[in-house]
């Protein structure tokens, strides 16, 4: 499970934007996983479609298309991965902050 950046308790960041963040990012992080077990199984099943319609020209360009798509939900997914990894070592963020919201609001 995802946990907050050192320095925050549970009860500290419940019902603030830290909180919400936080919670966002576990989802994120338990979700990335899922999704691109779904898109390999994807590519996996147009294949054993693509193979298994041996005569069949429709099943096989069918089998090809879905191929095609699990090839590309999963290059769009490790390349928005990696492109976030490099932009937080850009700037030096490290792993698992939360942005603060200080100074972002006035204050009366």
């Amino acid at each position: 499970m995802f946990t907050c950046p050192v320095g925050f308790s549970t009860a500290e960041t419940t019902g603030t934007i830290q909180g919400v963040v936080c919670t966002i990012g576990g989802i994120i992080s338990s979700a990335v996983p899922i999704v691109m077990t779904l898109a390999l199984l994807f590519f996996f099943w147009g294949l054993a479609k693509y193979i298994l319609a041996a005569g069949n020209e429709g099943s096989k360009a069918e089998g090809k298309n879905i191929m095609i798509w699990g090839v590309v939900a999963l290059f769009v997914m490790v390349s928005v991965w990696e492109l976030t990894a490099l932009i937080k070592n850009s700037f030096g963020i490290p792993a698992g902050t939360v942005p603060s919201s200080q100074g972002l609001l006035p204050r009366n």
